[in-house]
Formats: structure tokens, C-alpha cells, sequence
């Protein structure tokens, strides 16, 4: 029998630090590492996936919103090369 640990949610991850990389290191791709975005970053680059150095490197703009739920601030996104 396992018991919950003090104050986790169960089946719930504890949400990552503003400085906690996006992509995960072994998803990244070497040429743009350096692209990796950070959690509190406004726009997250989605640069570190893609090895085609001619494709266009897409990111994902997050604006600050307001949640439906509780009025607690959230966030939303708008996916823009």
C-alpha cells in the first residue's frame, strides 16, 4: 500500500521553474541548442527540434490571460513562425 505524500497532488507533476529548459536535453538538437527557451519566457523558440537549417524556426507566443476558472492569471498561446 502506498500513501500520498503531505501536500501533492496525486497523479500531478510539480509544475517546472521559470529556468527549467522547454525541449528536454536529449530532444534538443546540437545546431540550436543555444535556442533552448526557458519556462518563464514570453515566447518559447521551437528552434531546438529542427535540424533543417532552411526551414523557418516557429515559436510559440504566450500572452498573459486571464484563466475562466477562479479569475486566477493564466496564460494563452498563439502559434507563429
Amino acid at each position: 500500500m502506498t500513501t500520498p505524500l503531505a501536500g501533492a497532488h496525486q497523479g500531478r507533476l510539480a509544475p517546472p521553474a521559470p529556468h527549467t529548459p522547454v525541449i528536454p536535453a536529449d530532444l534538443v538538437i546540437a545546431r540550436h541548442a543555444h535556442l533552448n527557451s526557458r519556462y518563464a519566457d514570453e515566447t518559447w523558440s521551437l528552434a531546438p527540434l529542427v535540424d533543417n537549417p532552411a526551414q523557418r524556426l516557429p515559436g510559440i507566443h504566450w500572452r498573459p490571460a486571464l484563466s475562466r476558472v477562479g479569475g486566477h492569471q493564466g496564460r494563452s498561446a498563439a502559434l507563429r513562425p
